[in-house]
Order: structure tokens, then sequence, then C-alpha cells
């Protein structure tokens, strides 16, 4: 199976130990894997948009990400979207238990902002072959290989 991946890109080095703490809640999840991007010599929107350009999914964190225990997500060809970390990790842990319970593209949520959330991971996971194939060629290219 391919992994859904993420990079977690704090907006200021304050934020770094809280986007570190989601990382490794993205990487106790079998099938998931995440990276902390630390580069604060680009503006956030660079580092947003080169990301999206290699068809990742991006985890913002800033100040109010911090003081709500939440997190910013990103989705290829969505909005962003912010979302309770607790909420997160259950929804990947879903994703998981989904995959390797059943293949069938059916889930069932408890609001709206969930079938959003879901919606964006089964669209996702339906394309993550296709994405990884993608991002391989152009990690390749590009000479540099984020695991």
């Amino acid at each position: 199976m391919t992994k859904l991946r993420f990079i977690v890109i704090p907006t200021k080095n304050n934020y770094e130990e809280y986007s570190e703490e989601i990382v490794s809640k993205i990487k106790d999840i079998e099938d998931c894997t995440a990276d902390l991007d630390k580069n604060y010599n680009e503006t956030l929107n660079s580092r947003v948009s080169k990301y999206k350009k290699n068809n990742k999914n991006v985890i913002t964190i800033g100040l109010s990400e911090v003081e709500h225990n939440t997190i910013m997500i990103h989705f290829n060809g969505t909005r962003p979207k912010t979302m309770e970390l607790d909420e997160f990790v259950a929804l990947l842990e879903s994703y998981d238990e989904e995959d390797s319970e059943n293949d069938d593209s059916s889930s069932s949520s408890s609001s709206s902002d969930d079938d959003d959330v879901g919606e964006m991971f089964q669209k996702q996971k339906s394309t993550s072959k296709k994405i990884e194939s993608e991002s391989k060629e152009t990690e390749e290219e590009e000479g540099c290989v984020i695991s």
C-alpha cells in the first residue's frame, strides 16, 4: 500500500515542538509518514506551494493551531481546513483500518466537516498510487528524497 505523506510546516520556530508532536503521531500510524519543514528562509506560501506542486499533503502550524490543539490541513486541490489534532489522528487511524479491513470507499462520519475531510481522504486514497509515482519522478529529477 502507498503511504499517505504529509509535510508539517510551522510558521515560526516557536511552534516546532508542537509540530514535532504532530509528525510523531502521524508516523505512529501504519501507512502514514510525515516530515517537518524547518526552512524559515522561505515564505509560508512558497513553502506550501513547493510541496503541493509535488503532490504532498501539507499541514501548517501557527499560533492559533498551537493554542487550540488543531492543525491546518492543505490537501491537493482543496481549501485549507482546520481540524482538531485528535480528530485528524482518529481519521488517519480509521483510514488505515478501513483499508486493511475492506478496500470499499464507503465510510460513516458524524458531521459535515468529517464528511468533507473523509471525502478528501477517499480522494487521496484513490489517487495515492498515481501521486506516489509522480512524486518519485519529481524527487528523482530534483535530486531530493523525502521520507
